[in-house]
C-alpha cells in the first residue's frame, strides 16, 4: 500500500483571488482533477489529510467518512481512500502559552510541526511507500512534492507523483532535524514565551 499526505489550501486551490467573504478557499476543478489521476495510476493509494481541514475530524465537528463526503462533493475520487488525519499542532491562535509570536514564529514551527506530524504518521502506520503534496517547504527529503501558492497542484506536479510511486517511491520519510537552526527539537512543542 502506499500514502499521500494531503494539503488543501494552495495545493487544491491556488492563490487568493477567490477566497470566499467567510474567508475560505474553495477547491478548483483543475487541480481536483489532478489529485484524481494521481488516484488512478495508484489503485492501492491511500490519503491522509496533513491539511487544516484535519481539524474538522479532531473538533468532532465531522468524522473521517463526513470528511470524505466532503471531498467527494467537490469532485475528488475519494470513497474508501482516506486513511486518516496527522495529529493536532501543539499550540494554536489565542493559545495563552504562545501569545505575542509573531506570524514569522508561527511559519517556522508549523513547518517543523507538520513536516514532524507526517513522518511520525508514515512511522506508526509503516507504509512502504510515502508522498506529500504540500505547499509549504516541509523537511521532508524527496518525498515532498511542493507546489506553489499561484499555481497549487498542476499536471507537472502531479505526473512526478504518478512517477514517484510507480519506481517504488520511498520507503520512510525524514522529520529533518538537521533543517532545524537552533536548539527546538522539530518534533516537540516549542518553548511557550
Amino acid at each position: 500500500m502506499k500514502l499521500l499526505f494531503l494539503d488543501n489550501d494552495h495545493v487544491l486551490n491556488c492563490g487568493d483571488r477567490d477566497r470566499h467573504p467567510n474567508r475560505y478557499l474553495p477547491l478548483h476543478w483543475r487541480h481536483v482533477k489532478e489529485l484524481n489521476r494521481i488516484l488512478a495510476a495508484e489503485p492501492d493509494l491511500m490519503v491522509v489529510i496533513s491539511s487544516a481541514w484535519r481539524y474538522h475530524v479532531h473538533s468532532g465537528n465531522m468524522t473521517l467518512e463526513g470528511l470524505e463526503s466532503l471531498y467527494m462533493h467537490f469532485g475528488a475520487d475519494m470513497h474508501r481512500r482516506l486513511h486518516g488525519v496527522t495529529d493536532k499542532d501543539p499550540y494554536h491562535w489565542g493559545d495563552p502559552a504562545v501569545e505575542g509570536w509573531t506570524t514569522e514564529q508561527w511559519h517556522t514551527e508549523g513547518i517543523k510541526w507538520r513536516s514532524c506530524q507526517i513522518a511520525e504518521y508514515a512511522s506508526r502506520f509503516r507504509f512502504p511507500r510515502c508522498a506529500v503534496l504540500d505547499d509549504l517547504p516541509l523537511v521532508l527529503g524527496p518525498a515532498l512534492f511542493q507546489t506553489t501558492r499561484e499555481r497549487g497542484l498542476t499536471p507537472k506536479i502531479a505526473d512526478a507523483v504518478i512517477q514517484w510511486f510507480g519506481k517504488g517511491g520511498s520507503d520512510s520519510l525524514t522529520s529533518g532535524t538537521e533543517a532545524t537552526k537552533d536548539d527546538t527539537l522539530p518534533c516537540s512543542a516549542p518553548e511557550a514565551v
